[in-house]
């Protein structure tokens, strides 16, 4: 499942609650398929990206601890 990355607007609306639908929905199908055994949660640059578009972000690099539900 892949979505996009929405910066402007109400954040936890556009970006946070869909990828938290979207994610449960997954999890929740998969529950009825009795032949999969793993499931792998993939994430990409958006994880990392900062307020600081000027700053390097690699593997020393700590993120704050998320907010949300």
């Amino acid at each position: 499942m892949a979505e996009d990355l929405v910066l402007t607007g109400d954040f936890e609306s556009n970006t946070i609650r869909p990828a938290i639908h979207g994610t449960t929905s997954i999890l929740t199908s998969a529950l009825a398929v009795p032949t999969i055994n793993y499931i792998v949660i993939t994430s990409s640059e958006g994880a990392i990206l900062g307020e600081d578009e000027n700053a390097i972000y690699d593997e020393t690099t700590l993120a704050p601890p998320p907010v949300g539900p």
